[in-house]
């Protein structure tokens, strides 16, 4: 609990020194207390090995997906609606086969139950996946890393990619030496791994609806030198 710069100690990132990749969150509570419990990543364990998920949104049909959760004899320990999607990505999908997740179907599967508002930052063993729900009510962006020498050079390409990340907003790149690549779309599925980023499926809205882009992004949320909808919001 707390803010990022005095939550966390030396020890506790030189923890982090021997990974590859991994997944984090700052909470902004709007489902649920500001509780401990309610912090995120929320890891769980599934029938083929452990998952890691980060949330920013809040689904708008949280209550009634939770009873149906709990009707399913799932139980829940806290009261953050991102406990409930991770929980419906641990459920096996009826198209999957028994020995190997299929997490596009898994993370159909959650579009299907509730259709907004979330991005996602799902880990399993090697892959992140990096989720935007059909109407793109909340952003995510993808950056490239990069040399230090090349940071503010117009003429990077491919070769010079050290890795990846992913963020709600991309006014935070620059500083952890990374670069602007692309926003995720919306309804989007994207596999982030050692062989780079591929864009797996795109799940479209019902006919007919507009996308849903959240007004607070621009006005409250976000930092006016990030990038949404392909424009800074510098005004």
């Amino acid at each position: 609990m707390g803010l990022v710069n005095t939550a966390f100690k030396a020890e506790d990132l030189l923890k982090l020194r021997n990974g590859n990749l991994g997944i984090g969150h700052t909470r902004y509570s709007t489902t649920g207390i500001s509780e401990l419990q309610n912090c995120q990543p929320f890891v769980v364990d599934t029938l083929h090995g452990k998952i890691a998920v980060a949330h920013n949104g809040e689904l708008v049909n949280a209550s009634a997906l939770r009873k149906k959760v709990m009707r399913h004899g799932v139980g829940l320990s806290t009261s953050s609606d991102s406990e409930l999607i991770t929980q419906l990505l641990a459920l096996t999908p009826p198209m999957e086969e028994l020995d190997t997740p299929d997490w596009v179907a898994r993370i159909k599967n959650l579009m299907t139950e509730t259709p907004t508002s979330y991005s996602l930052l799902v880990m399993y063993k090697d892959v992140i996946y990096a989720v935007r729900d059909p109407y793109g009510n909340r952003p995510l962006s993808i950056g490239r890393l990069v040399p230090i020498s090349k940071l503010h050079s117009s003429g990077t390409g491919e070769a010079d990619t050290e890795g990846w990340v992913v963020s709600s907003e991309s006014c935070s790149f620059q500083s952890i030496g990374a670069k602007y690549y692309r926003e995720v779309q919306p309804g989007e599925i994207v596999q982030i791994s050692k062989n780079g980023v591929k864009s797996l499926s795109v799940v479209p809205r019902p006919e007919g609806d507009p996308p849903a882009f959240c007004i607070f992004e621009y006005v409250y949320f976000a930092r006016p030198d990030s990038i949404f909808e392909g424009k800074f919001i510098m005004f």
